[in-house]
């Protein structure tokens, strides 16, 4: 029996920080989701406030110290939404806690199609030690995961008049 039901669109989260990745990764999620007619949600994660010594010295209260990385990440935010196509339908969202739980959880709650996040590249060694945003959330997403280590390479189409993004040196050697 068919219905004529219409289709769910597609939605692909992205994680924004102030890292060239994360900028990267803006512009691969803008071209999926311009190809795609997708909607992208944008997320920004701030650290909870570590509880501290009582005789630390701090120039902010914590109060303080929130309102002002939750501006930052606003920023964030409103910068790459203002680098999306006008057509392209944008979310935003700040979020508090562990970054790469509360990707993941927005993505489950959002029922999101694709994650996109910038990789630093670290090697396995720093991985192990240090952790990796991009690692964790490879391992706990419901859906798949795109990471971006490079610049996008600009290519023209042979077939298309139009300009994609290519990720990788193949895009690079092709041209």
């Amino acid at each position: 029996m068919a219905t004529n039901a219409p289709c769910a669109r597609t939605k692909i989260l992205v994680a924004i920080d102030d890292s060239k990745p994360a900028q990267w990764a803006m512009q691969v999620a803008s071209a999926f989701a311009k190809r795609m007619n997708a909607e992208v949600i944008l997320v920004s994660v701030i650290p909870t406030p570590m509880p501290v010594v009582a005789d630390a010295v701090f120039y902010e209260t914590e109060s303080a110290w929130r309102d002002r990385l939750q501006e930052e990440a606003s920023m964030l935010l409103c910068n790459a939404r203002d680098s999306l196509p006008p057509t392209v339908p944008c979310e935003t969202v700040v979020r508090e806690g562990d970054a790469p739980i509360e990707i993941v959880d927005l993505a489950r709650a959002k029922n999101v199609n694709l994650i996109v996040l910038g990789s630093r590249g670290r090697n396995r060694f720093s991985q192990f030690v240090l952790g990796s945003t991009a690692e964790a959330v490879l391992r706990k997403a419901h859906c798949p995961v795109m990471t971006v280590a490079n610049e996008p390479v600009r290519c023209a189409s042979a077939s298309a008049q139009s300009e994609r993004v290519c990720c990788g040196k193949a895009a690079a050697a092709s041209k």
